[in-house]
């Protein structure tokens, strides 16, 4: 069973949308074997600057979780995420 299928569609919709309005724009189409530290560094950043800590919290939790799933499958040599906050 994947985690997908534990969470409740809410939460679903609630961790898509936090990317998509929060991460997406930032990275826009770029590959991410290309992704650097700092492409994750700087969406956070702002969310920061806005007062929001707990939605910049929870996002980099986020982007670490998918960055380790991409090297778990071997998308990626080593995760970018680690290193951002």
């Amino acid at each position: 069973m994947s985690v997908s299928e534990r969470w409740i569609p809410q939460h679903s919709e609630r961790i898509l949308n936090s990317l998509i309005n929060h991460l997406f724009p930032a990275l826009g189409s770029k590959d991410i074997t290309k992704l650097t530290t700092r492409d994750l560094f700087l969406p956070l950043r702002k969310i920061e600057a806005k007062g929001q800590h707990e939605t910049a919290s929870r996002l980099k939790q986020r982007i670490t979780a998918i960055m380790r799933y991409a090297v778990q499958e071997d998308m990626i040599a080593q995760n970018s995420a680690n290193d951002t906050l």
